[in-house]
């Protein structure tokens, strides 16, 4: 997905992402352009910066007026495609395990895929589902995972063409956010709330 400033993004979080109120706010502005309106000015209470960028949102996208029908209404809904993601906990074993890997790529990338086996191990024997329900679609059916990156190479090279870290409300992940931008040589920002 392109943010509104045409950038693709990848989502690093140990938990499998979730936009249904994110597309749910996007199809109740669009379906209420008065309101979007209202909504889009900077300084009252109503406030939503959501209203304000979505012109340039659906412009970026490719999506100009455009809708994508098939609700059981017919109401015109957008569809836009999620991020990447991969499921990782951003911690000192991922910066470690990719310093060790990119210090002698050349020789073999053994330590890399046994990080990558053993922290998907770990995320999927956490059977916690954060907000009490398994994550679903906008549409309502469970996630099929297609823009999940599972790949131990795949996640490599994704770590490895990165331009910029951003550490949205990090918590125990602010330092290894740090580390791993100091590591890669890309600008970072940590976002606390």
């Amino acid at each position: 997905m392109c943010s509104v400033d045409g950038a693709n993004s990848i989502v690093a979080d140990p938990r499998t992402p979730n936009h249904r109120r994110l597309v749910k706010s996007v199809n109740f502005l669009l379906e209420h352009p008065d309101e979007a309106e209202i909504r889009a000015v900077e300084g009252l209470p109503t406030h939503q910066p959501l209203a304000r960028l979505l012109p340039r949102l659906l412009a970026t996208n490719g999506i100009s007026g455009a809708f994508v029908d098939g609700t059981r209404d017919n109401t015109p809904r957008v569809d836009f495609p999620s991020p990447k993601f991969m499921r990782v906990h951003a911690d000192e074993t991922l910066v470690e395990s990719l310093r060790k890997t990119l210090a002698e790529p050349e020789v073999d990338t053994r330590v890399w895929d046994r990080y990558w086996n053993a922290e998907s191990r770990r995320i999927e024997s956490n059977r916690v589902h954060y907000g009490g329900t398994a994550p679903k679609t906008a549409a309502g059916k469970v996630s099929d995972g297609s823009s999940q990156i599972v790949d131990s190479r795949t996640a490599l090279e994704a770590f490895q063409s990165l331009d910029l870290i951003v550490g949205f409300h990090p918590d125990q992940a602010t330092e290894a956010t740090v580390d791993l931008a100091l590591l890669l040589g890309v600008p970072f920002a940590v976002v606390p709330w």
